[in-house]
């Protein structure tokens, strides 16, 4: 199995109508016989999130506001670090598979 990282921004807004957008980082792992059996059946290329995350956590400075400079409160940081990290989880994180190359370990 390979892995690779990937990030891509994401927008909330927040239920005090402030919006808030952050960095997202994503650990894809590339699974090119996927479902492969001891039978020699042949499996596919696969692959799947292994960990999302914040690329700049809520306890840095850089969370002070929102994207309109307003204060954030600790509670609209955590917030929007559910919301971000919950539409991050849903998204498909898409990406050109022919990226992997099992020769360099990509």
């Amino acid at each position: 199995m390979n892995s690779r990282t990937l990030s891509k921004e994401f927008t909330v807004t927040l239920s005090s109508g402030k919006v808030v957008t952050a960095e997202v980082e994503a650990t894809l792992v590339h699974e090119s016989n996927y479902g492969a059996d001891v039978d020699g059946n042949r499996g596919i290329s696969a692959d799947f999130v292994e960990d999302i995350y914040l690329t700049t956590p809520i306890d840095d400075p850089l969370w002070e506001c929102d994207d309109n400079d307003r204060p954030l409160t600790e509670d609209e940081k955590e917030e929007a670090e559910r919301l971000i990290l919950e539409m991050a989880e849903k998204d498909d994180w898409e990406y050109d598979s022919s990226d992997y190359d099992d020769c360099y370990g990509f």
